[in-house]
């Protein structure tokens, strides 16, 4: 009987220990709640210390560090030859590609980005010249950003011009 009562009280005090681990445990992987935030990208070029030929780009995301992105052009065609004289294409894109992260962090909202603008060198050009040439810009930053107030993210010199392209984000809280 002394045995069974040491062996229930044993028991017991195992359970309540596993228990009360579970608990602190559940307790430690408690996260927040996700904010969500609205992110305002605006791309524009400066010529003569004024901008020019603006655009804006609106995507939501979570704090919660998964990706975000927007994507908007064309695939143009390009003809190349084989070895056999055949005809084959080869696809590129032009066009608005934005890729997003944010976390919440120690020292406020973190935000990775990248974006990779292409477009015809001239406005001459379209999708049917045989070989087009592209003006490409590519931007990674990764910034803290303050909410509500713009965000220089990038400014880059176009080497083949006296334009610049900067590349802004306005990130606010969703309610």
């Amino acid at each position: 009987m002394k045995r069974t009562i040491r062996d229930i009280t044993t028991i017991t005090l195992v359970t309540l220990y596993l228990i009360s681990m579970g608990t602190a445990a559940a307790a430690q992987d408690k996260k927040p709640a996700p904010v969500f935030y609205k992110l305002e990208f605006s791309i524009f070029e400066l010529q003569d210390g004024k901008r020019v030929n603006p655009h804006t780009f609106v995507m939501s995301l979570q704090d919660d560090d998964r990706n975000g992105s927007i994507r908007i052009g064309n695939r143009v065609p390009i003809a190349t030859t084989t070895k056999e004289g055949a005809t084959s294409y080869q696809y590129i894109d032009v066009g608005v590609s934005i890729g997003a992260q944010l976390r919440q962090t120690e020292t406020g909202l973190l935000l990775r980005s990248n974006v990779d603008v292409s477009s015809f060198a001239t406005p001459e050009q379209d999708i049917h010249s045989s070989n087009p040439i592209l003006r490409n810009f590519r931007a990674d930053a990764v910034t803290v950003v303050e909410m509500g107030k713009p965000t220089l993210l990038n400014s880059i010199d176009d080497v083949s011009s006296n334009k610049r392209m900067q590349i802004e984000v306005t990130v606010t809280k969703i309610k």
